[in-house]
């Protein structure tokens, strides 16, 4: 479950890339909650909102990092860029922790699950997502930069079943695409 380390594949062997220090904020080796009889010592004790666990993914030169702490259960999305050497917290225009905002239709906001190329990255949206996203109220009122995108978007979700299979969004990286 914790894992400070990207790895690659070089060679047929997977080996690491990079690490990700949290500095202070790391979970010391004793208390990670991975045997079942630390979890639940981990879980009682008072020391873990001190602490988070961080996933990453990376897809060409941003590295997309997720941060947890054990008793919010919020995540905070950090997006690293490897050329700068800077990150930033995503946060939405109310300053609230936020993934990627979907300006383009409206949809849910983005946060990818996994790559499929170092310029195209994806999140799969379970079909009651997509059906109460289109009940909420601030979607019909969300500013895009593509009305007739949004149109579609509303279109197709009506016609998906709560049965179906989830909905892939996949996201195609702009070059420099972060500017940190």
């Amino acid at each position: 479950m914790y894992n400070d380390t990207i790895f690659t594949v070089a060679d047929n062997k997977i080996v690491p890339l990079c690490l990700i220090n949290l500095g202070k904020y790391r979970l010391p080796n004793e208390l990670r909650p991975e045997p079942p009889q630390s979890a639940i010592k981990f879980r009682k004790g008072n020391e873990r909102q001190y602490y988070f666990f961080a996933s990453a993914m990376q897809s060409g030169e941003i590295i997309f990092l997720t941060t947890e702490n054990y008793t919010a259960n919020i995540d905070k999305y950090v997006l690293f860029s490897r050329n700068t050497n800077q990150g930033s917290l995503l946060v939405n225009e109310s300053n609230e922790l936020s993934g990627i905002i979907n300006d383009w239709d409206g949809g849910p906001e983005f946060w990818p699950e996994g790559n499929i190329n170092d310029n195209e990255i994806f999140m799969a949206i379970p079909p009651l997502t997509l059906k109460a996203m289109l009940k909420e109220k601030d979607f019909n009122n969300k500013t895009v930069k593509f009305q007739d995108k949004k149109q579609t978007l509303k279109l197709m979700v009506e016609k998906v079943v709560e049965s179906d299979n989830p909905v892939l969004m996949v996201v195609k990286l702009k070059e420099k695409a972060l500017n940190i």
